[in-house]
């Protein structure tokens, strides 16, 4: 897979999804 900006922001937007449920959707999010 290629390291393109999109894909980091992929990647960042997956990873801050996973924390906001392991929050328990604390900001609503």
């Amino acid at each position: 897979m290629d390291n393109t900006i999109e894909g980091n922001v992929l990647v960042i937007v997956i990873q801050k999804t996973i924390v906001g449920v392991s929050l328990g959707n604390i900001r609503g999010y």
